[in-house]
């Protein structure tokens, strides 16, 4: 054992990994189970799916390998509402079987176009942001240390001091 606890650390990530179905589960808690869930949660079951599968296969050759050969049944990977956007070209939707890989990057493409998407409509949203209209109606002016309104010569009464 070295000095950082590696095998310590390479030990537990295998023998958690060696549970049955963990892997999978964990798989599946990032591309199956949040269209069971309200939209407010699905990031979470995500966030908390992806830090579990990082952990396990971080330190561990063996479960690194289990999930590169992990497939997905039905050729389906997270393509449910909650990531879909657009048909996928074909080099990413494929009829046969689809890795857990090639589903995890899908999601990654998914989300990423998700998040493009959003930003522009935001983008767009601010934009489109009505601007307040100037008040012309006087300006104001600095004097002996005040700072005051003075108003235009056609709107004599609204000026005063603040």
């Amino acid at each position: 054992m070295g000095s950082d606890g590696c095998f310590c650390t390479e030990w537990g990530s295998t023998k958690t990994g060696e549970q049955p179905d963990l892997i999978s589960t964990a798989l599946n808690c990032v591309l199956k189970v949040p269209q069971y869930l309200p939209q407010e949660q699905r990031f979470d079951i995500r966030v908390l799916g992806l830090g579990l599968l990082i952990n396990l296969v971080e330190y561990s050759a063996r479960n690194r390998y289990c999930l590169m050969e992990m497939e997905m049944e039905g050729g389906q990977g997270p393509c449910d509402s909650t990531v879909l956007l657009a048909p996928q070209p074909q080099h990413i939707a494929s009829p046969g079987p689809l890795s857990a890989i090639a589903a995890l990057v899908q999601l990654f493409i998914q989300r990423e176009q998700a998040a493009i998407l959003a930003e522009a409509q935001t983008d767009d949203l601010i934009k489109e942001a009505p601007k307040p209209a100037l008040d012309q109606s006087g300006e104001w002016q600095e004097t002996g240390g005040e700072i005051q309104w003075v108003a235009n010569d056609s709107d004599s009464n609204t000026g005063g001091q603040y």
